[in-house]
């Protein structure tokens, strides 16, 4: 799996400038894989997660920053 990122590394690094319609398509191509793990995501999980954000984990001080 290692040697399979680095691959494709390499392959976007050298892309990147003697290619970029080439560059774009396997940045898009990989992109999408990703995009469909994070629609799987139910609006109870987004909410909680975002009420645990909200929380102040610290309130003996009011230091903020």
């Amino acid at each position: 799996m290692r040697s399979f990122q680095n691959n494709i590394n390499k392959k976007i690094v050298g892309l990147r400038s003697s290619d970029p319609k080439a560059y774009w398509s396997l940045l898009n191509k990989y992109s999408s894989e990703k995009k469909e793990t994070l629609f799987n995501i139910s609006s109870q999980v987004f909410y909680e997660h975002f009420v645990k954000l909200n929380q102040n984990v610290d309130s003996d001080n009011g230091d903020f920053f």
